[in-house]
């Protein structure tokens, strides 16, 4: 009896033990878009029972031995219950919530998903904006991106240009919040029309490679997602003022509502900035704003926004050999004093360079002393003449305003089918400033000799035929003056998605994409310097005659604002349906993407007779298909693959030439690509690590190639042609990582290295219009490396919070490995002025390597929180902090620069040096 006794009072204690012990769950709650951490997140797991996330996002939860099923819930979110088994060793979970404003975007920008969208992918969060941009161009943050490569080109605000995995930005894909913003005639985004977005953007998704997106997209490199901020946001507002070097200044306000009563919302922005620039008169002066509505209308999302962003800025547009900036640096690089001596220009006094401007040397622009002319047509007096101070004028200026509208409307028809409709309208006013006649004379101290054209078109004498026939009181000049190059459009489309969930593990959706485009070309005159009007004869629509038959000398007459030289239409039409099937179940995800698009193009030369003005539309059609999938391993480990085949339309200026004839050989470009990825994820640790594969055929040279030939006739006629068969292979890889080894400490690195060679050569074969064959030109480009940017890439960053909202964070990033730019075009054996371009054995020689470099930057901010609603932010940036000298942008076997050497090397390339140390700091009272 004792011992059965003892028996009970043991299994009694074990059980009270038992039930007495508790385990943990620890983990992170973020949003699946951003990447940010959630603040106030419930962790629930009985009725009543739970905990709230920190501010930092993280929870921890004690609760005794057993199996529950954790709800994880937070305002504006997407509920999820996660079940976990709660034992003695710690359960570690970290948790993304999907916004439920932001279903629309995902439906049409496709945002890509750890361990789900089975492409590589990137994600910049607001607070890495904030943080890190630093008051440049939105795309000089991505080099933070394994793949990517971003420069300032000239230095000019708002010029920078990106490439992806080799490929440029026409082969890239921009959107924002799911509409296309890529040029619908040659597929550039300029980056100054976007100024100001940084304030309203909630993330930033680069996809490397064809990317996640269903539409049909120029996506040959990757794809750049911008989501901007909705009523999801948590309601508040900032008002920042920005400075730093060189005159830069930037005031800037943000508010947004969060979702107000009603389902309503909106957000609010508007920004003004100016600055000079760290290239000599690169000054900027830009406006900026945004308007958002969103409003919740039973199970529909409406949603209307407008965005514009006017702006003017100087330009370095020409880069130059190196020694014009420094002469020192290009004699450590191999040009020697006789190199610098056997420099020859025509566009620089005596013939010859002029040497040591500096890095920021900037040859568009020069100054003129002012005077005022009074004329006196009395035979027998003096005109007079009454001098001013000094004035200045720059050469290249570039000015435009891209206002973008947009109206949503996101229907939750029911629990399985949804629809999403998007229509928007894009009106673009602007263009490039630039002296009309070249080349230019240029002083010993390198600026341009404005003066003789000033003093030129202001005592041009006025004769009596002038006075007669055109003004009695304007001067005429046939000397320089400055003209702007126009490029309007006006843009419509719409974009209309389904997403149907066929059952729990497969989704269905498609929709339509419809744009029709105009834009407008043409050359204005800007600036006469001096002079009232000039004679031209460039527009041939207008009769040159009047009706008693004298000659029509008013039509002639042009003056400030008036088209001359060229003036035509460029109309594009755009038809696309797209089909996406996902199939997601348990660790497996999989997609497979179907599109078909047909493109129209037309051109119209409004300085033609009437009846030769319009060409006929060429039509032409394109179709991809893509898919991949991704395998959950276990909970740390995954792996993805995808691959794909596009057949897309050349652009607009590989069909039509400016002489409004069709270009000759007009074919589709072709693309294959394949995609491996491997990821590893843990709570302290992550690491991506993928490899690509991409074939492109076709591949298009930018510019026509003009091909004077004799006809069956006997007749010389210059026709322009495509060159069909080239083709490129980008093969590469890419790693990137993350790892917190401290709670205050974050570590975060890159790597990053191609292999991109032209593969291909071929020949241009031309028919005349009797169909008679011409054998013109043969290009053999094969082995040669493509250039225009850094083939390998290694970085990374760290960011320290010793106390709570203070960091300091520093990056390095590495570039090599990079080939200039060049004209494949140029490698001709048979041409005897491309010689130089093979070597003794025929092989084709590579471009220049321009010399490898790091640059470092180093940030740093403080909050001082007033209250709980109110905090003042202090942040500081320091740009290229070691004030590297570098050649950021090269055109090997330059023949700009007068150059005959043509030997890969730097004495034949042109060159434009890097940024030097700039630094920002902002002051901003957030609420």
């Amino acid at each position: 009896m004792k011992k059965f006794t003892l028996f009970l009072f043991l299994v009694l204690i074990s059980c009270i033990t038992g039930f007495a012990q508790k385990g943990v769950i620890i983990g992170k709650v973020t949003d699946a878009s951003t990447g940010e951490s959630l603040i106030g997140v419930n962790i629930v797991y009985g009725k009543g029972l739970g905990v709230i996330t920190d501010i930092d996002g993280n929870f921890k939860l004690e609760i005794p031995y057993g199996s529950y099923t954790l709800t994880v819930s937070y305002v504006g979110y997407v509920t999820q219950s996660l079940k976990v088994m709660v034992g003695s060793t710690p359960v570690k979970t970290d948790l993304s919530l999907q916004n439920v404003t932001l279903a629309e975007v995902d439906v049409v920008a496709d945002i890509a998903r750890t361990r789900e969208t089975p492409v590589a992918f990137s994600t910049i969060t607001p607070r890495q904006i904030e943080e890190q941009l630093g008051g440049r161009d939105l795309p000089m943050l991505l080099n933070s991106t394994p793949g990517v490569y971003a420069t300032q080109m000239g230095g000019g605000d708002g010029d920078a240009r990106i490439t992806i995995r080799g490929f440029n930005a026409r082969n890239v894909g921009v959107l924002l919040d799911g509409v296309p913003v890529n040029d619908m005639e040659n597929g550039i985004v300029y980056w100054s029309n976007w100024f100001g977005l940084d304030n309203v953007t909630r993330s930033v998704q680069v996809q490397r490679g064809l990317g996640a997106s269903k539409l049909a997209l120029p996506s040959v490199g990757g794809t750049i997602n911008i989501i901007t901020k909705g009523i999801d946001e948590r309601r508040g507002g900032t008002v920042k003022q920005e400075f730093g070097s060189d005159g830069y200044l930037n005031t800037s306000f943000g508010y947004n509502s969060g979702k107000l009563k009603k389902g309503f919302g909106y957000t609010l922005a508007a920004s003004y900035k100016r600055g000079d620039g760290w290239v000599d008169h690169t000054w900027s002066k830009a406006y900026f704003f945004y308007g958002k509505v969103d409003k919740v209308i039973g199970h529909h999302i409406i949603s209307v926004s407008a965005y514009g962003a006017p702006q003017s800025h100087g330009q370095r547009s020409y880069n130059l050999p190196a020694a014009v900036y420094s002469k020192k640096w290009a004699m450590d690089h191999g040009v020697d004093s006789i190199d610098l001596l056997q420099y020859s220009n025509t566009h620089w006094p005596d013939g010859k360079y002029t040497f040591d401007h500096g890095t920021r040397y900037n040859q568009h622009w020069g100054q003129f002393q002012t005077y005022t002319i009074h004329h006196f047509l009395v035979p027998g007096t003096q005109d007079t003449t009454h001098y001013g101070g000094y004035d200045s004028r720059s050469e290249r200026i570039n000015e435009f305003f891209k206002p973008q509208f947009t109206i949503k409307d996101f229907w939750t028809i029911n629990s399985k089918l949804s629809l999403s409709n998007i229509a928007y309208m894009s009106l673009g006013n602007g263009g490039g400033v630039r002296a009309k006649k070249s080349p230019l004379d240029y002083l010993a101290s390198g600026e341009w000799d404005i003066q003789p054209i000033r003093d030129y078109n202001t005592f041009y004498p006025i004769l009596p035929g002038d006075t007669a026939n055109y003004s009695a009181t304007l001067n005429k000049t046939n000397g320089n003056f400055l003209v702007e190059r126009k490029n309007d459009h006006i843009w419509l489309g719409l974009l209309s998605t389904f997403t149907y969930s066929y059952s729990p593990s497969i989704t269905m959706s498609g929709g339509i994409d419809v744009r029709t485009y105009k834009g407008k070309h043409y050359e204005e005159i800007y600036d006469l310097i001096g002079a009232g009007y000039i004679i031209n004869f460039d527009d041939h629509s207008q009769s040159q005659y009047l009706p008693n038959g004298k000659l029509n000398y008013k039509a002639f007459m042009k003056q400030v604002g008036d088209k001359i030289n060229y003036y035509n239409d460029g109309l594009v039409r755009w038809g696309g349906l797209f089909y996406q099937a996902e199939y997601k179940v348990q660790k497996l995800s999989a997609f497979i993407n179907l599109t078909t698009a047909r493109t129209g193009y037309q051109r119209v030369d409004l300085f033609k007779p009437d009846s030769l003005q319009k060409t006929d539309w060429k039509w032409i059609n394109g179709w991809t298909v893509k898919g991949g999938a991704n395998y959950n391993i276990n909970r740390y480990f995954s792996v993805f693959m995808n691959l794909g085949y596009l057949n897309k339309a050349p652009r607009f200026n590989n069909v039509f030439d400016n002489y409004n004839l069709l270009y000759r050989d007009i074919k589709n470009e072709i693309v294959r690509a394949v995609e491996l990825g491997l990821a590893y994820s843990s709570r302290k640790f992550s690491i991506n690590v993928n490899s690509y594969y991409t074939n492109w055929l076709n591949r298009p040279v930018d510019l026509a190639t003009p091909i004077p030939i004799t006809d069956s006739l006997g007749e010389t006629v210059t026709y322009s042609a495509n060159i069909n068969g080239l083709a490129a292979l980008h093969k590469g890889i890419e790693i990137d990582f993350a790892w917190q080894p401290l709670r205050k400490v974050k570590i975060e690195g890159l790597f990053s290295l191609g292999d991109w060679i032209w593969n291909s050569a071929d020949t241009v074969r031309v028919r005349d219009d009797y169909g008679a064959t011409k054998l013109v030109k043969y290009v053999d480009a094969k082995g040669i490396h493509v250039g225009d940017a850094a083939q390998f890439q290694v970085g990374g960053q760290i960011r320290y919070e010793p106390v709570k909202d203070l960091y300091v964070s520093g990056n390095i990033t590495y570039f090599g490995k990079y080939y200039s730019n060049f004209d494949p075009m140029s490698y001709d054996k048979a041409d005897p002025k491309d010689a130089a371009n093979f070597d003794a054995n025929g092989n084709p020689v590579d471009p220049w390597i321009i010399p490898s470099y790091f640059l470092v930057d180093f940030n740093a901010g403080y909050a001082y929180r007033i209250s709980k609603a109110y905090k003042i932010q202090f942040r500081l940036n320091v740009l290229n902090a070691l004030n590297t000298v570098y050649v950021s942008d090269a055109d090997d076997n330059s023949a700009n620069i007068g150059q005959s050497w043509n030997t890969h090397d730097t004495r034949s390339a042109a060159v434009f040096f890097g940024l030097g140390r700039r630094y920002t700091a902002s002051i901003a009272f957030q609420f």
